[in-house]
């Protein structure tokens, strides 16, 4: 039995070294806080969402091709201690993988809301949203951590948690404008603890 317990000794020591290298764990659980947003004036094209170019201030553009894309800024934060490995439990994949668990959002938004600076006049219906007033019921929201993409008044509605993760998301207007008009953008964020992150966009002129 001695010689046996000898033989496996070298085994486990093998296999600890393995899974305990500089690049392997134990890692600690991580979790995103929001510490802001960012919002950029960006160009839709036939590539995909994420591929959409960012453009200058005061660019003319069809309104169909514009999106207002919001990042939230992010830090990582520890939500609990690294494990003691023992030698009696063993030294499992799961638990000692060569790549950290990614972080997960423990905050959810309450509030998502775009502005603008200048009326919004919409093309097909007598409608006017002046300047002030919320533009949600023109806007459809395309989240990135989700996957939704539907109108971002529904989405606020029918969504009973929204993480608030770094994944971003695009604002993307439905309604046509009667005139070329300059907008200057400003969104909204709130997370469920009241705090309220408030960011304007460069000015940018939408067309028909």
């Amino acid at each position: 039995m001695i010689k046996k317990i000898i033989a496996i000794l070298p085994l486990l020591m093998l296999n600890i070294g393995c899974e305990l290298g500089d690049d392997c764990g134990p890692f600690p659980e991580t979790a995103y806080r929001v510490t802001g947003i960012t919002t950029d004036n960006v160009q839709l094209n036939n590539r995909g969402y994420r591929n959409a170019s960012s453009i200058p201030d005061s660019t003319l553009l069809p309104f169909n091709e514009f999106a207002l894309a919001v990042y939230p800024e992010t830090e990582r934060v520890s939500t609990n201690t690294f494990p003691v490995p023992s030698l009696f439990t063993g030294f499992s994949h799961p638990a000692y993988a060569c790549s950290p668990p990614a972080p997960t959002p423990t905050e959810n938004v309450s509030e998502i809301t775009v502005f603008s600076n200048t009326d919004y006049q919409q093309q097909d219906s007598n409608t006017i949203l002046y300047a002030g007033d919320t533009l949600n019921g023109i806007f459809q929201i395309v989240d990135f951590y989700s996957g939704n993409i539907t109108g971002l008044a529904t989405f606020l509605k029918i969504s009973k948690q929204i993480p608030a993760s770094d994944e971003g998301f695009f604002l993307v207007p439905l309604a046509r404008p009667r005139q070329e008009t300059t907008h200057r953008f400003t969104v909204h964020y709130r997370l469920e603890d009241g705090t309220l992150f408030t960011f304007e966009a460069d000015p940018i002129t939408l067309t028909p």
